[in-house]
């Protein structure tokens, strides 16, 4: 069976290896790539938290040798990926939330209890879910720097449109909103929504899968939990029908 990919090549290695560990062919084709350049102006030096909601996002404070200054302030990170890469990057005190960007307001709550924080934001510059709003609502004192952008690429390119077309892929997986709307607009535009009928699309969350059900017509899965095991989950159940 081919899986057309759509994340990030660095960020999809470990979900393409589990598929080929099940015998299900990956095929890389991101619908966006990471630009880490521009600036992000100065930054208060004494934060007493940062805050990930990505991988991309720690890459990005690192791409500016930024990572190692703030290396023993406590960290947040949504999902266990972001909290590895944050490690990497040199955070001592990493802790993570459960997978989506909203859970990291109950675990700043749980740490904070009734002080007030300078907090670090290294984010994207398009979120899924407003954090800085409800933070500052709550009293702590918020540094939202976009550290990246995800620049559209062409996928899919015509081979791969041609297996979409020729009914020739066995599934897709989606792991955020964005993507799902590029990914509609995509096969939407290229006219290839009888092809992508035919197979599965594997979603994150609930999230990532409200663009596809706008569309309609498509065969969706959700993972039980935003994650790389449940996401590989749903590949095991596909193949054992």
């Amino acid at each position: 069976m081919k899986v057309w990919v759509t994340r990030p090549a660095r960020d999809a290695a470990a979900y393409a290896a589990g598929l080929e560990a099940l015998g299900q062919t990956p095929i890389l084709q991101p619908l966006f790539a990471p630009d880490y350049a521009g600036s992000i102006g100065s930054l208060y030096a004494n934060f007493d938290l940062v805050i990930f909601t990505s991988r991309n996002g720690v890459r990005g404070l690192a791409a500016r040798g930024l990572a190692a200054q703030f290396a023993a302030t406590p960290c947040l990170t949504v999902g266990a990926g972001t909290a590895d890469e944050a490690r990497a990057a040199g955070f001592a005190d990493v802790r993570s939330g459960p997978g989506e960007a909203h859970d990291l307001l109950a675990l700043v709550d749980a740490i904070a209890g009734e002080a007030r924080f300078a907090i670090l934001y290294a984010r994207g510059a398009d979120v899924a879910v407003d954090l800085e709003s409800p933070l500052q609502d709550r009293g702590h004192y918020v540094e939202s720097r976009v550290v990246y952008k995800m620049i559209e690429t062409g996928a899919p390119d015509a081979a791969l449109s041609d297996q979409i077309a020729g009914r020739g892929l066995g599934a897709v997986a989606l792991f955020s909103p964005r993507a799902s709307e590029r990914y509609v607009a995509q096969i939407t535009a290229r006219g290839l929504t009888a092809g992508a009928a035919v197979y599965v699309h594997d979603c994150l969350s609930e999230r990532v899968a409200a663009p596809l059900r706008q569309l309609g017509g498509l065969d969706i899965a959700v993972a039980a939990a935003p994650n790389l095991e449940e996401m590989l989950a749903l590949r095991r159940r596909s193949a054992a029908k």
